[in-house]
């Protein structure tokens, strides 16, 4: 039933038995409803994901030189795009993995403030506008000085783009739905 129809027939209010209210992060939510509908025209309301996004790495290259490499969002289980196209020559194709990330990034509040404004520290008085460009970096620093340090095999900094479809998490996304 949507809102549209509750509006107009107030008496579809007494068909409802439950109301379930989820509220996930922002990783969280795009991780795992970013496709929820996957370019369907009818949901333009929908701020979903695009392969058109990305995230950039700190880097170094072949020579060791620094760069920042552009690390955009993929489907789960699918070859990653660039800029939107199918890379010529891709990685081979991951199997859909139902335990990434794994290891889980990092949910404290340093942690939190890279991923919004790429960096660890913001005024807090008078914050910028977050970029959202600070996931890859933040999950890359908790291979390094987090998970690693507890023993843990470090995982590919890059998978923190990775994100559920909906065939993939079909209960979760009918109740978003």
């Amino acid at each position: 039933m949507t809102e549209k129809n509750l509006k107009n027939r107030p008496d579809n209010w007494a068909k409802i038995d439950h109301i379930v209210h989820l509220m996930l992060d922002n990783r969280s939510f795009d991780n795992l409803l970013g496709w929820l509908y996957d370019g369907n025209a009818w949901a333009s309301d929908f701020n979903g994901l695009d392969d058109r996004l990305f995230n950039t790495l700190s880097n170094v290259d072949s020579d060791g030189n620094p760069c920042v490499e552009q690390v955009f969002v993929r489907r789960n289980g699918q070859p990653p795009k660039y800029g939107g196209y199918v890379a010529r020559n891709p990685t081979p194709c991951p199997q859909v993995d139902f335990t990434q990330p794994d290891p889980d990034p990092g949910e404290g509040y340093m942690d939190t403030t890279q991923q919004l404004f790429g960096a660890l520290n913001v005024d807090s008085t008078s914050p910028p506008d977050p970029t959202m460009q600070g996931f890859v970096d933040n999950y890359q620093n908790a291979m390094l000085y987090g998970t690693y340090s507890f023993g843990d095999a470090p995982a590919d900094p890059r998978r923190v783009m990775n994100c559920y479809t909906s065939d993939q998490t079909p209960v979760l996304s009918t109740l978003a739905k």
